[in-house]
């Protein structure tokens, strides 16, 4: 059995205001939420008798009687989220207050889908027991896979290693594996949601991704909502590229390609971001190397998106991403010598993997949250 809540439009907003703004008052979501106060009051009524919210002593304002506050109940849903890369899949479960709680990686082989779906299933009953997160609930699961859409409903076509994930529908053998609903979505927007229900997206409602992995891609967000795009592949920040410059873009797989030709034996993604030293030899000939591809992507962006921020995020190492900032163009000028607003150039705080606790948001924001 499944959580099966159903929500009012206006019952999410509150749920998700009160994530947002911990020990709020019931009498404060009226100004944050536009929910008048009478609806306030009933519909928190309703989602504490859920089980969602819970109510303590009331907290004077001024005349009158005090309000109570209102606390979310963050383990009363979980959502898991799965990313599928090329050399590995992790696995993490998420409570309703959009934090990680359990986070592994999945002994398997990504190339067999099959396979990979049965020990998914072994893994997420592992994890669930390790948190004490039963399935009556837990609200679906989302999937994050490397690749692009190709315009049909839940296909991706991901990279040749995973080409038993491409050009199917997946949604139908995610569910069944599972046994709750699925969401499907690639890698670089998993972790753009990420960003925007617990990152720079408290800070910016409108920013750029970018997604540094084994490839390279990115997700766009506007106004809190991930942008898909006509054929649901915003952010595809490698089609920029002509074929002479993919090999100079800022992939992992190339940086990797880099280290071995200075000895740096590293053939995982997984294994450059545990063992990553900023003196290895060859990364800052590589960095030099990337930075006309880099600053060509914040250009087409700032021109075509025009982003309050732009994230630096994905798999690659901190001090990495820090350094690939401090090569970024980041004073434009006008016709007049004026500076023209910029987007600010964030490094991202998320660690890990974070296309897969970004696809653990996924069912939440879709049943729960807004």
């Amino acid at each position: 059995m499944q959580a099966t809540d159903q929500l009012s439009r206006s019952e999410r907003v509150i749920l998700d205001t009160v994530r947002r703004h911990p020990g709020i008052t019931r009498a404060a979501l009226t100004a944050h939420t536009e929910v008048t106060q009478q609806s306030v009051h009933r519909q928190v009524d309703t989602l504490a008798a859920r089980g969602l919210v819970t109510l303590s002593g009331g907290v004077a304002r001024g005349r009158g009687k005090p309000s109570p506050g209102v606390t979310l109940v963050a383990d009363a849903r979980f959502a898991l989220g799965v990313s599928v890369n090329t050399d590995a899949v992790q696995l993490v479960l998420s409570d309703l207050a959009c934090r990680e709680v359990a986070r592994c990686d999945v002994d398997t082989d990504p190339g067999e889908r099959a396979q990979t779906l049965a020990d998914l299933a072994r893994a997420s009953a592992a994890l669930m027991a390790q948190a004490g997160a039963t399935r009556d609930r837990l609200l679906g699961v989302g999937f994050a896979v490397s690749g692009f859409r190709n315009g049909r409903p839940g296909q991706i076509v991901a990279p040749v290693p995973l080409s038993d994930w491409s050009n199917v529908d997946l949604r139908p053998d995610l569910a069944q594996a599972l046994g709750v609903p699925a969401w499907l979505e690639n890698n670089a927007t998993s972790g753009a949601i990420g960003e925007a229900m617990v990152g720079a997206g408290l800070r910016h409602d409108s920013f750029a991704y970018l997604s540094f992995n084994y490839g390279f891609g990115g997700g766009i967000v506007s106004r809190g909502a991930a942008l898909a795009g006509g054929f649901g592949n915003a952010g595809e920040l490698s089609s920029l590229f002509t074929e002479a410059q993919m090999p100079h873009r800022p992939a992992l797989g190339e940086l990797m390609k880099r280290l071995r030709c200075h000895g740096v034996q590293v053939t995982r993604v997984s294994d450059l971001a545990r063992r990553y030293d900023p003196d290895w030899p060859g990364v800052e000939e590589w960095l030099d190397e990337i930075a006309p591809q880099l600053n060509l992507v914040l250009r087409a962006l700032r021109a075509i998106v025009d982003p309050c921020a732009i994230v630096f995020g994905g798999e690659a190492p901190p001090d990495l991403r820090a350094r690939m900032i401090a090569r970024c163009e980041t004073r434009v000028l006008d016709r007049y010598g004026a500076p023209i607003p910029a987007p600010d150039l964030i490094n991202s705080d998320q660690h890990s993997d974070p296309a897969a606790f970004g696809a653990s948001l996924i069912p939440l924001r879709a049943r729960m949250l807004v």
